[in-house]
Formats: C-alpha cells, sequence, structure tokens
C-alpha cells in the first residue's frame, strides 16, 4: 500500500498527526521572507484535497497575522516541533479542526 492509498483511508482527525509533521518539515527550510505559513499551510491543504476524501484543515483565524496570542501558540508549537516535539503542533491543530 502507497502512502497516498493508505492516506485515503483516515478521516481528518487521524491525518493531524502527519499533516503537523508536513508542515512543520516545510515551514524548517523557510525560504521566503515572509509568507512561509501561508503557503505551507496551503500546501498541506493541497495534499489533503489531492490523497484524501476529507475536508482541509482549518488552520487559523484572521489574528494569526498579527501580534496575538493565537499566533504566539502557533509560533511556539512549532519551536517546539524543532526539538522533534510535535504534540504541541498536533494538540493546536486538533483545537482549531473539533
Amino acid at each position: 500500500m502507497t502512502d497516498s492509498e493508505e492516506w485515503e483511508t483516515y478521516d481528518q482527525e487521524s491525518l493531524i498527526p502527519y499533516i503537523a509533521r508536513y508542515h512543520h518539515a516545510l515551514v524548517r527550510v523557510h525560504p521566503f521572507n515572509n509568507g512561509n505559513g501561508r503557503w505551507f499551510r496551503l500546501a498541506c491543504d493541497v495534499v489533503i484535497k489531492r490523497l484524501t476524501k476529507v475536508k482541509p484543515i482549518i488552520w487559523v483565524t484572521d489574528t494569526l497575522n498579527t501580534n496575538s496570542d493565537e499566533r504566539k501558540q502557533y509560533i511556539a508549537a512549532l519551536k517546539r516541533a524543532d526539538d522533534f516535539d510535535y504534540q504541541p503542533l498536533i494538540d493546536y491543530l486538533k483545537k482549531l479542526n473539533p
């Protein structure tokens, strides 16, 4: 079974740990001066749409573009993922996608 065939069997909640790792891997590359997160959230949504039959993840609200508590939580979760602790990012995504 290929990864894409396996992903097709998942629902959104079971995909979140994989999407959290994929998103972090893309963000870690950080090729742009600004907008990395937006591009990589979009990339994750494209993967979900093409490989699964579940709706894309609702990533954030409008407050992510400002110096908000939500942005701080998101950035903190990404920094924890830098140390291979993905649980805060997974928890963050689960909170946004109940």
